[in-house]
C-alpha cells in the first residue's frame, strides 16, 4: 500500500469511512449473489445453462478478494509504523520550491538556528518573518546565528574561491570584500532586530571554520543547503534522528565559535542607521572597523535598508 494511502487510513475518520464503505460493499455483493441472482434465474435447469454460473463465480471471487484486501490492509496498518513516526528525509528542488519550504517551515517556530556563510536569506527573509510572528502572537523567539567571521581572511577566502570556481568571471579580491560586507550587514541587522523587537532573543557567533553546507533549523525541520542557489537541498523532519543530531552539532559549534556580546543597540535602529552609527555599533559589538572605510560602510547600510532580494 503506498505511503500516502497508508497515511490517509491512519486518520481515524478516514479509516472508519474506509471500513464502512468496504462493509456496505461486501453486504451488497453478498445480497446480489445469494438473493438477487437466484430470483432472476429461477429455473434450475436455466441456471446451469445460463450466464448465472459465470456471474456468480465472478461475484464469489470479487467478494473473497475484497474481504482479503480488508484483512490485509488492517494487518499492514497494525504492523507498519506511521511514516510520521519514521525519519523523514526529503530532497528539495532549488529555486522556488526551496524558498517556499524555507518560508513555510519558519512559521510557528519558537527556536531557530542558522549556521553557514553570510546568512543573507536569514537576514532578509527569516528574521523579518519571525519578528512579524512574534509581534502578532506576543511569543518569544530564540534565535542563534552562526556566520563566518569577517575578520578571518582564511575562511572568507575559501567561500570567495568557491564562488570563483563556479563563475571564473568573479574576481576573488572583489568577492572577498563583498563577502565581508555581507557578513557585517548580517551582524548589524541581527542587533537592529534585537533593538526593534524585544521578543526576539538573538544570539550571534562568528565561525572561522568554513563548510560547504548551510543549516537552517526550525521547530519543525532542519534544511541543509549549499552556497549555490542552483543546488538541491535536503530537509529532515523534526521527528528524524538527524534533526536531533544537527541541533546538538549546532549547539556545539555555537559554543566553540566566537560569541558576540548580548548587548542592545541603544537607540540605533533601521531608521537612523548611517555609516557613523553603524561603525559605532560594530565597534561596541567587538568588530574591528579600522579596516572598513566610510564608503564601504555606506554600502553596507544601504544594503540593510534596501532589504535586497536574498538571491
Amino acid at each position: 500500500m503506498p505511503d500516502s494511502d497508508s497515511e490517509v487510513l491512519r486518520n481515524p475518520y478516514s479509516r472508519r469511512k474506509f471500513y464502512a464503505t468496504c462493509f456496505v460493499t461486501t453486504i451488497a455483493l453478498v445480497c446480489i449473489r445469494y438473493f438477487v441472482l437466484p430470483v432472476i434465474f429461477q429455473n434450475g435447469a436455466e441456471i446451469k445453462t445460463h450466464p448465472y454460473s459465470a456471474i456468480s463465480s465472478l461475484l464469489d471471487n470479487f467478494i473473497v478478494a475484497l474481504i482479503s484486501s480488508i484483512v490485509t490492509t488492517g494487518i499492514l496498518l497494525w504492523l507498519t509504523p506511521s511514516v510520521k513516526e519514521m525519519a523523514e528525509i526529503t530532497v528539495v528542488k532549488p529555486g522556488r520550491e526551496l524558498k517556499i519550504i524555507l518560508s513555510e517551515d519558519s512559521k510557528d517556530c519558537g527556536e531557530f538556528w542558522y549556521r553557514g556563510h553570510t546568512a543573507k536569506w536569514t537576514r532578509t527573509v527569516t528574521l523579518p518573518a519571525l519578528a512579524k510572528e512574534a509581534r502578532g502572537d506576543r511569543s518569544t523567539k530564540n534565535i542563534y546565528i552562526i556566520v563566518l567571521d569577517p575578520g578571518s581572511d582564511a575562511s572568507c577566502r575559501l567561500l570567495a574561491n568557491l564562488d570563483h570556481s563556479r563563475n571564473p568571471a568573479i574576481a576573488i579580491p572583489d568577492r572577498l570584500k563583498f563577502i565581508k560586507q555581507e557578513l557585517m550587514a548580517t551582524i548589524l541587522t541581527a542587533y537592529l532586530w534585537k533593538e526593534r523587537e524585544p521578543l526576539l532573543n538573538i544570539h550571534v557567533s562568528l565561525n572561522n571554520k568554513f563548510s560547504l553546507f548551510r543549516v537552517d533549523l526550525f521547530s519543525r525541520s532542519v534544511i541543509v543547503t549549499r552556497s549555490s542557489p542552483d543546488e538541491s537541498a535536503i530537509r529532515y523532519s523534526s521527528k528524524s534522528d538527524f534533526y536531533r543530531a544537527f541541533k546538538q552539532d549546532l549547539f556545539v559549534t555555537f559554543q566553540q565559535a566566537k560569541r558576540l556580546p548580548d548587548i542592545d543597540a541603544e537607540g540605533t535602529n533601521f531608521d537612523n542607521l548611517t555609516e557613523h552609527t553603524a561603525r559605532a555599533l560594530l565597534s561596541k559589538i567587538g568588530i574591528d572597523t579600522t579596516v572598513i572605510t566610510d564608503e564601504e560602510l555606506k554600502k553596507i547600510t544601504d544594503k540593510i535598508k534596501a532589504g535586497e532580494a536574498p538571491y
